[in-house]
């Protein structure tokens, strides 16, 4: 702006009628575009120099008489309200908009055809400011002008203006104010520089960071409240030198006219500073900052990044240490990693793998099948694809060195923090040996199978002839048993008999003399032997037991047993309990009679039990206890007595014919001995037992 417009020196005046505050200094100046401006200036501190460094200046429309600068011509006048800059409305004395010019357009975004008619404060203004304006308008229609305020306008968009207005009215012949018009600056862009200005103006004091002043002699200039503890620390104040080291900083700041940055500490806190020369002033501004937990973050994050580099390294080794293959895909299945396991069991090269639609370069088959693995079926393109984990894929595979083999497959997905999907983890472990083995254990085992079955068959045929050997043995031991005693019965005690009556008949021939003595006790002898032939032929074969059975022959023993040894027995037999097979009659009858002998030997009792029942319908129980001595049950392992008919040789009988001995007995607790067998027994060897009895009849 030239100089020669100026239509006079700056001067100070009083409160103008446009509002400007008497302290500025202003000076009125006309713009080439003719329009009257007032210039306003006046002095503003910023930083902490004590002597001003700018001035805020800003432009106001000088306000003239309107009536009195319009033409006549209406056309005239449309074209001022559209070529000036300045917003210019012009409402009704309601209120209403009738006139609404380009800057107002402009700064609201309204057609006139949107606002005419309306009332400006329904629509423009904010709502706390609509009746203040309303009041201002009543005192304008009152004949109250000019008048100067500043409020908010309200854009289509919502955005708001600030306005600076100067108001006047035109009247009507009556002297009544029919229209008003008001001409407006936005300031809304000036606002917020002098709410900077004003910001900056404060700034070292309010900053919450060190600011330090410091000359090139080194002597501290200036320090806000914030550099108290800094200073205390490096123990300066302001007009004394800084820390050692600063001078030099800032004469190398000062001659090299650029900003620099440098870094001290002061006691357990690091600061930054920023050095801003000021040549003409000769001192450096620094504009400090604590970054003492930004290098704390940053020694953290260093040492995180070695931690982490240690355990990709790590990884890496666990990896390639693995005995199974190991692959690392990113979220399309595309392979980052692989350890050296998969790629030998892949074989050969492979090609590029970047999303799940190149696994059709994999050609697999499933084991169970042998149908085609599709890309989108291989665990690691579920787990990316689907989030799923899939373990235990069975795959027949086709190396890329042509070879085959078997793997199983598994992966799961990869997620970040926030749960999504940003990868798999794949495991492929080869088990072609293992499969082959399993092959090959199967074929064997189908060999075993047969040679085991035919063994069976063996064993069972060998099992049948030893039972059929037993049963044998049992029938020869009671044909051998029964000749002895029909030899008994027949024979010995037949001549027996007749040596009885010879030797009687021999005693009366000779009368009454000195052999008679000798007659008597040979005569009883003769009856001793008599006796004791026929007790031996009744214990060979009891009668009892084969006329009545088992439980008769049982009682039969009870009764012979207390006779000739006074041990009481008591028989307690199920009617349901006796064997159906002969030869098990023999054979349990014959077991009982060895045990009661043992009781007698070495039991020391004075009484015993026998029990005889059926368990269920598939077993028969026979029990033989007593109240002596007991013994260990251990001894019961050793063979035998010398009949041969021991506890060992009973068990081992038993386990012929399907059943079991069970021996509970303590020293000094007595003896309990059970026996089991099937409730019938596999009947072998009847026809030699039939064919013995033709040969030897029972007496």
């Amino acid at each position: 702006m030239s100089q020669d417009h100026q239509s006079g020196c700056p001067f100070r005046d009083s409160l103008t009628e446009d509002g400007a505050d008497p302290s500025e200094e202003w000076w009125t100046n006309t713009a080439p575009n003719g329009r009257l401006l007032r210039i306003v200036e006046f002095p503003c501190l910023i930083g902490v120099s004590p002597r001003p460094i700018c001035f805020r200046r800003f432009i106001r429309p000088l306000r003239v008489d309107l009536v009195a600068q319009i033409p006549e011509r209406e056309g005239f006048l449309s074209a001022v309200l559209e070529t000036v800059e300045a917003l210019v409305t012009v409402l009704d004395r309601e209120g209403r908009i009738v006139s609404f010019n380009r800057a107002c357009r402009q700064a609201t975004g309204y057609s006139l055809q949107e606002v005419e008619g309306r009332y400006v404060w329904d629509f423009l203004l904010v709502s706390h400011e609509a009746q203040p304006v309303k009041t201002a308008f009543a005192r304008l229609r009152a004949g109250q002008f000019p008048d100067n305020h500043e409020n908010y306008w309200i854009a289509k968009d919502g955005t708001r203006r600030l306005i600076h207005w100067t108001n006047s009215c035109l009247t009507g012949p009556s002297g009544e104010v029919e229209y008003v018009i008001g001409t407006g600056i936005d300031v809304t862009e000036h606002k917020l520089v002098e709410e900077a200005l004003r910001g900056v103006a404060q700034f070292p004091e309010e900053n919450p960071n060190p600011v330090l002043r410091i000359d090139r002699a080194g002597t501290v200039l200036y320090a806000n409240r914030a550099s108290d503890a800094l200073c205390g620390a490096w123990r300066c104040h302001v007009g004394r030198a800084a820390p050692e080291g600063f001078a030099a900083i800032v004469r190398k700041t000062l001659d090299a006219r650029q900003t620099g940055e440098i870094e001290v500490a002061a006691g357990d806190r690091v600061f930054t500073f920023l050095c801003a020369p000021i040549p003409d002033g000769g001192y450096v501004n620094l504009y400090g900052r604590d970054i003492t937990e930004r290098k704390q973050a940053e020694e953290t994050l260093r040492a995180a990044k070695i931690e982490a580099e240690n355990e990709k390294r790590r990884l890496e080794a666990v990896m390639e240490a693995l005995p199974v293959g190991v692959v690392i895909t990113d979220a399309r299945g595309g392979v980052v990693r692989s350890n050296g396991m998969d790629r030998k069991i892949w074989g050969g090269s492979r090609p590029a793998t970047h999303a799940v639609s190149d696994y059709v370069e994999y050609r697999a088959w499933w084991a169970d099948t042998g149908r085609p693995v599709e890309p989108e079926q291989w665990a690691s393109a579920q787990a990316v694809l689907q989030g799923e984990t899939v373990v235990g894929q069975v795959f027949q595979i086709q190396r890329f060195d042509g070879t085959r083999g078997f793997v199983i497959n598994s992966a799961a997905p990869v997620r970040d923090a926030a749960g999504k999907i940003v990868g798999s983890a794949v495991a492929v472990q080869d088990v072609t040996q293992h499969i082959e083995a399993e092959e090959a254990l199967k074929q064997l085992n189908e060999t075993l199978e047969q040679r085991v079955s035919e063994r069976t068959a063996l064993a069972e045929r060998l099992a049948a002839q030893l039972r059929s050997l037993a049963a044998e043995m049992t029938h020869a031991e009671e044909r051998e048993r029964r000749r002895i005693s029909y030899l008994l019965h027949e024979q010995l005690q037949q001549l027996l008999v007749a040596a009885r009556m010879r030797l009687r008949m021999t005693q009366r021939s000779a009368g009454s003399g000195p052999l008679d003595v000798m007659f008597r006790e040979v005569d009883d002898i003769l009856n001793q032997a008599i006796a004791e032939s026929r007790l031996l032929t009744l214990e060979l074969s009891p009668p009892a037991l084969y006329a009545g059975g088992l439980a008769a022959g049982l009682a039969w023993l009870a009764q012979n047993t207390k006779e000739k040894h006074g041990l009481s027995i008591d028989i307690h037999a199920g009617k349901d309990a006796e064997p159906a097979d002969e030869s098990v009659q023999l054979f349990l009858f014959h077991a009982v009679r060895e045990l009661v002998l043992n009781i007698i030997k070495h039991a020391e009792a004075g009484s015993a039990c026998i029990e005889l029942k059926r368990i269920d319908d598939q077993r028969l129980q026979l029990v033989v206890a007593d109240t002596g001595v007991g013994f260990a049950p251990s001894q019961v392992d050793t063979p035998g007595t010398s009949s041969g008919f021991g506890l060992f040789s009973i068990r081992e009988r038993l386990k012929v014919i399907g059943g079991n001995l069970r021996v509970d007995s303590f020293p000094g607790k007595g003896t309990r001995i059970v026996i089991e067998i099937p409730a019938v027994a596999e009947k072998t060897g009847n026809a030699c037992t039939a064919s013995q009895e033709t040969l030897f009849p029972r007496p």
